[in-house]
């Protein structure tokens, strides 16, 4: 939805051949389901994500985040001594043992860092579809974090807009791994950290798993981002976030019409880009 309303394409006929990478990933957070061709290439973020495609012997073009190509008007008021968390969210398909005894164990470690730190609030923003499960929410709720959700990413004009005003409105952002959120509060100069407990998952059974196994792996973030790594002491980290967003691989309308493959099909109901 992003990337066709920068390129001034309104028919939702008008699909990309191709697929633009979901989200951000020590990977392509694609699952390689398909070959990708030059005829139907994959749209990557940044030089990582690049590398890995290739690796997997795919035809990538590195464009950036959809956030990049985004126009936020987003006016929200800060909201000093408050803190979001994103845990990580499992994923259809992906083989996360994610149950309330984990939300519990997630829901009373943020618990007892706002207390222990004196913060005067704190939310907790949950995917969607462990959003819609009750018994998750309630689990959060009884260690008196508020809990909101962006809705489902897929088609939705209000999932970036949403998502950047929960981060904006805070002083602190955390996560378990490093995740999307986690590098979109990077951009916006917020202070973000990772840590809290993780969730136990199956062995890998879908390729692209071990990039959210090595994502949620402390001793692999602080090597690979230490400046997540110093709880509310942190320091906001932009360049962090311009990097792995790939604001500096942003085209201009041209560019990316050039660079994108639109195919126009009247029975297409299904966008292959994600924002």
């Amino acid at each position: 939805t992003v990337l066709r309303r920068y390129l001034g394409v309104l028919d939702d006929r008008v699909a990309i051949c191709g697929e633009v990478q979901h989200g951000w990933s020590v990977g392509v957070a694609t699952p390689m389901r398909a070959a990708y061709t030059e005829a139907c290439p994959l749209y990557v973020w940044n030089a990582r994500s690049a590398s890995a495609a290739v690796a997997q012997g795919a035809i990538c073009h590195v464009i950036g985040a959809p956030i990049v190509y985004a126009q936020l008007d987003v006016a929200v008021r800060r909201e000093p001594g408050t803190i979001l968390a994103f845990p990580q969210h499992a994923t259809p398909g992906y083989a996360f043992l994610r149950d309330r005894a984990f939300v519990e164990e997630y829901a009373a470690w943020l618990g007892s860092l706002r207390d222990t730190n004196g913060l005067i609030g704190s939310t907790v923003c949950l995917h969607a579809h462990e959003y819609e499960n009750v018994a998750l929410r309630r689990a959060c709720q009884r260690y008196g974090h508020k809990v909101v959700t962006c809705g489902h990413p897929w088609g939705s004009g209000h999932y970036l807009h949403d998502l950047f005003g929960f981060i904006l409105s805070a002083e602190f952002v955390t996560s378990n791994a490093a995740t999307t959120p986690v590098m979109y509060a990077a951009l916006a100069e917020k202070v973000v950290f990772i840590d809290g407990p993780i969730a136990e998952r199956a062995p890998p059974a879908v390729l692209g798993e071990q990039f959210y196994a090595e994502a949620s792996d402390l001793a692999w973030v602080a090597t690979n981002f230490p400046e997540f790594t110093k709880g509310l002491d942190s320091q906001p980290a932009p360049a962090t976030g311009r990097r792995e967003l790939g604001l500096d691989h942003r085209k201009s309308p041209h560019d990316l019409w050039n660079t994108m493959r639109l195919l126009f099909d009247p029975a297409s109901t299904r966008l292959a880009e994600s924002a």
